[in-house]
């Protein structure tokens, strides 16, 4: 039997298979790992306030050659007994980046006029709000900064970790998929290799 469902009493973005804010955050984390070869690591941590009214989900880029520096790239919270509102705090973020996905967002609500409910601009009421409000998060200009300078910084730290000079080093790839290369003819090859 079907059912058909009509007449806009049901908000439209209601569907059977929504996401939690964990659930959207984790691939997120293995994405930057795999984007960065390593020289990133993502991770999600989850904790919650003394008075266990929030859940906090932090993402954050791990640069293992700089002492696994951890840097906070944005943070989800949402009520302990509910995944949605979720709020999202992305420092990086620029004012007028999120602004504009909440416009977005606004679109689709029926009624903005006098005494609709009011939403806060880093506000998600649903899994499609959040991935909307994390990908603006997570392109926006500042981010791409801090992402890229942590990159250089841990690659530099890893060829000075191997002797080398950054004019010898220029190109290399560092990280876990980092290829080796076998020394001058003549000299010894000291350098350990991963096992194949």
């Amino acid at each position: 039997m079907t059912v058909s469902v009509s007449g806009g009493f049901w908000p439209s973005d209601i569907k059977p298979d929504v996401q939690t804010p964990l659930a959207i955050l984790k691939p997120r984390a293995d994405e930057l790992t795999q984007l960065t070869r390593g020289v990133l690591v993502g991770q999600v941590s989850t904790v919650t306030d003394k008075d266990k009214t929030w859940v906090f989900h932090n993402l954050d880029a791990v640069a293992p050659a700089l002492n696994n520096l951890r840097q906070r790239l944005v943070t989800v919270k949402h009520p302990i007994r509910t995944p949605y509102p979720a709020f999202v705090d992305a420092q990086l973020v620029e004012e007028s980046s999120l602004e504009r996905v909440r416009q977005v967002i606004a679109r689709g609500v029926p009624y903005l006029g006098p005494g609709a409910p009011s939403k806060e601009r880093n506000e998600a009421s649903s899994d499609e709000e959040l991935i909307e409000l994390l990908k603006e998060a997570l392109n926006s200009p500042k981010m791409k900064s801090t992402l890229v300078s942590l990159i250089a910084l841990a690659n530099e730290a890893a060829r000075e970790g191997n002797g080398e000079k950054p004019e010898e080093s220029a190109g290399k790839q560092v990280g876990p998929n980092a290829e080796f290369d076998k020394p001058p003819p003549g000299e010894p090859d000291t350098a350990e290799r991963p096992e194949e």
